[in-house]
């Protein structure tokens, strides 16, 4: 791409194409998540080979994970963090939770003051941020 991308002259056009590949290309749902807590039943936090900032790879925070049981069944897990009543927990420790749960994969999510946890359209944790925080995505689940 480099090479083709220096022969191009002011007001040449460009088509701009990106795709995921492979079996990615098939599914209907993506999430961004990381680090990976759980590979195939076996605690397998991943911070080193993602590359994940130090503040969210060490010590203990508020998290938001996510898995899926060997019988197809979600785990949704918010810990709080940051105040009196919970210090949070650290990425084996969670990890170590889901697993707790029955997760075989499972994935850290966004963490810290954005860690929040709806039920029957009320917040059932204690954000460390003393409220719910303004966030860009969240996972819903609905019934059927």
């Amino acid at each position: 791409s480099k090479d083709r991308l220096a022969k191009l002259k002011v007001g040449d056009k460009v088509n701009i194409g990106e795709t995921f590949g492979g079996e990615l290309e098939e599914a209907t749902t993506i999430i961004g998540a990381g680090p990976e807590l759980v590979k195939n039943g076996v605690i397998h936090v991943t911070t080193s080979e993602e590359q994940v900032a130090s503040d969210i790879a060490r010590g203990r925070a508020p998290r938001t994970a996510m898995g899926v049981t060997a019988d197809k069944h979600w785990v949704l897990l918010v810990i709080d963090g940051r105040q009196s009543h919970s210090i949070g927990a650290t990425l084996q420790e969670t990890g170590e939770l889901l697993k707790k749960f029955g997760v075989v994969d499972g994935y850290n999510l966004d963490g810290g003051g954005s860690s929040a946890m709806y039920l029957k359209n009320r917040v059932v944790n204690k954000p460390s941020d003393g409220a719910e925080r303004r966030v860009a995505s969240a996972v819903v689940i609905t019934q059927k």
